[in-house]
């Protein structure tokens, strides 16, 4: 169990639910100290408008120097089946707003009935394909492994085109395999090898590789992916503040009932142009 407050001050800077949704997301940070003695917990409260809250974000994660903000997807999914989802554009917004210039790396979760962390053996899988965002969330993923009855599954699937960040990629998958998988039996690496052109395949391999069931998947946004392949499929996602990987996860279409975990990677100058959330989308329009 990593020691800062990188989860602490991005959740604290994200509740603008309701009074309840607060005291619930206290609480189990409250659980969390009392279980790891080394960890910190504040609790910051900013009343602000929709259209500036991203600021206050912005501004409190600074403050606290968090290394990731933490914000929930804007559609509540019922654990009870066929129950109608609830959906907030206007959180929507707010995580778009967020991710275009955070100080730090943000990660949206989307909660399927979760649970406490603190009173279930977690099954987390890794979806490895490239990029920095999905270094960093293999970085968050092995973090969460440290943590006892967690079980990991990094699966590797070769796709990226870019030959500075396959080198990077190489780097951070063989310090994770000698230190992690050689080291600790809770920790699974696998590869896909697989020939996409068109990226059609990608939901069947995905579908694959849910047959065992988890409780948690982590993926990166998708900034450094394979260019051509991942800006197509973007054209067609429903959510593109998750990136292919993320909204193919989140989908209700796609059938798995675990929760998920996009986390996009901070990186100075980074840009991102993304279409209003609740935008219908065209064949004419430009991402």
């Amino acid at each position: 169990m990593d020691n800062s407050n990188s989860t602490i001050g991005g959740a604290e800077a994200t509740n603008y639910g309701s009074q309840l949704e607060f005291e619930s997301i206290t609480n189990a940070f409250e659980k969390l100290v009392e279980q790891y003695n080394a960890i910190r917990f504040d609790i910051s409260s900013v009343v602000s408008s929709y259209t500036t809250i991203h600021e206050d974000i912005y501004n409190v994660a600074e403050e606290k120097r968090a290394s990731l903000i933490l914000l929930p997807f804007h559609k509540d999914y019922s654990t009870i089946e066929d129950a109608p989802e609830i959906i907030h554009n206007e959180h929507c917004e707010i995580n778009k707003n967020v991710l275009q210039k955070a100080p730090c790396s943000v990660g949206i979760f989307v909660d399927r009935g979760l649970g406490s962390l603190l009173e279930i053996k977690l099954r987390i899988i890794m979806i490895f394909i490239g990029g920095p965002d999905d270094r960093e969330a293999l970085s968050i993923a092995w973090r969460m492994a440290g943590h006892p009855g967690t079980q990991l599954h990094v699966v590797r699937i070769n796709l990226l085109d870019n030959v500075m960040q396959k080198e990077l990629d190489e780097e951070c998958i063989i310090s994770f395999r000698h230190k992690a998988v050689n080291n600790n039996d809770s920790i699974l690496y696998s590869e896909k090898e697989v020939h996409l052109n068109t990226g059609e395949e990608i939901p069947t391999l995905l579908n694959d590789i849910d047959k065992p069931g988890y409780d948690l998947y982590i993926v990166g946004q998708g900034s450094g992916k394979n260019s051509v392949i991942f800006s197509r499929l973007l054209e067609w996602c429903d959510h593109p503040e998750l990136g292919v990987i993320g909204d193919i996860l989140a989908s209700t279409s796609f059938g798995t009932q675990s929760s998920v975990l996009i986390v996009q990677q901070y990186l100075v100058g980074r840009k991102r142009v993304m279409r209003k959330c609740h935008e219908v989308k065209s064949g004419t329009e430009n991402l």
